[in-house]
């Protein structure tokens, strides 16, 4: 199981070892949306803009990073899709201080910075454990990443 949760939104995502990711309102206690991942690899971290309440981050096992969008249709809600890593994604973190970016970190080692507005490769790479990388995570409050 694998959680986000917005406060200020009330919204809590759920995804897992299955093909759906599911958006709660946590005021009426209702499950208000169900996302199909489009992807056959489980999910291993969900992250939401601190700032809109409408779109997340979803990382795989597979390596696959996708980026969601609540406010369009179900089927169209996956917007974009990143294949950079090579190995299970632990973390996907957004950039606290740069808006439209995001960090994701795999168990290979490999820590990529993404702008959403930009390309579809990483803006800045670094393979920082050629023996794997066993826990990923961003800071709350400055712009320091931990592996």
């Amino acid at each position: 199981l694998v959680l986000d949760w917005k406060q200020s939104g009330g919204t809590l995502l759920v995804g897992g070892d299955s093909r759906i990711i599911r958006v709660w309102d946590a005021h009426t206690e209702t499950q208000v949306l169900d996302l199909e991942t489009n992807c056959e690899s489980p999910v291993t971290s969900i992250t939401s803009d601190q700032g809109s309440s409408s779109t997340f981050i979803i990382g795989f096992a597979d390596g696959l990073v996708k980026i969601f969008d609540r406010r369009l249709e179900e089927e169209d809600a996956m917007v974009r899709s990143y294949h950079d890593h090579h190995s299970w994604v632990q973390n996907v973190k957004y950039h606290l201080h740069i808006s439209g970016q995001f960090l994701s970190g795999s168990l290979a080692g490999e820590v990529r910075l993404w702008d959403l507005r930009g390309s579809d490769t990483a803006i800045q790479a670094w393979d920082l454990h050629h023996m794997g990388l066993s826990a990923f995570n961003v800071h709350s409050q400055t712009g320091v990443f931990a592996t």
